[in-house]
């Protein structure tokens, strides 16, 4: 298996507010300000956005003296903290580095409830081994599809889903790249996980798909 692309990855912290936010309240300008400064972000969130469906950052750089990170996002929510970049390791970095800056700077105060963190990773991989071939049994199936549905091409398997009782959006996700020949073997995946497990559960499965 081999990764195209890394579409994003999101890290998350679900956090109980009340345990949070500073006791003396913050100045919500300042707090906005400051972000954009650290994480150089090129589109900001209005006043009102932050105080009502929260502060949502794009287009913005973590740099230290050991790299830089490409931030297409930042969010702070009533209840919850959220990065995206292109792996959750980075997204977890900046994460720690935001938190740290609120409480630096503004107060914010360590919950006392452990946070709940949160991931999704987005990728692009190749397989070499098709997870298509393991559908021959379905091949009278798709047959009658492509008769009854008058497609002008083969129907063929597209996509597989694994999803729990926690949500209707699914949490493992292998779908077929759109625009791409089949031929190439190549998928989109989502997953909630992070970025190397997600990696890890796809070569997993095409480890499976050769058996």
């Amino acid at each position: 298996m081999r990764v195209i692309a890394k579409d994003g990855a999101i890290a998350g912290l679900q956090l109980v507010p009340d345990e949070v936010r500073p006791i003396g309240g913050y100045y919500t300008p300042a707090l906005l300000a400051s972000i954009a400064e650290r994480y150089k972000f090129t589109k900001l969130p209005t006043i009102q956005e932050a105080r009502t469906s929260g502060a949502v950052f794009h287009d913005g750089q973590y740099a230290d003296e050991h790299r830089e990170i490409y931030i297409s996002q930042l969010g702070i929510y009533n209840d919850a903290i959220a990065v995206t970049t292109t792996d959750t390791a980075d997204s977890e970095l900046v994460l720690t580095s935001l938190f740290a800056l609120l409480q630096d700077k503004f107060k914010f105060r360590t919950p006392t409830t452990t946070p709940v963190r949160k991931y999704q990773s987005d990728l692009v991989v190749e397989f070499a081994n098709d997870p298509a071939d393991k559908f021959g049994l379905l091949t009278p199936l798709m047959e009658f599809l492509e008769r009854s549905m008058g497609t002008k091409g083969p129907v063929r398997f597209g996509h597989i889903a694994f999803s729990s009782e926690a949500g209707p959006v699914p949490t493992f996700l292998v779908e077929r790249r759109l625009g791409v020949p089949w031929s190439a073997k190549r998928y989109f995946c989502k997953a909630h996980l992070p970025t190397n497990i997600h990696i890890e559960t796809l070569e997993l499965l095409d480890k499976l798909m050769a058996s």
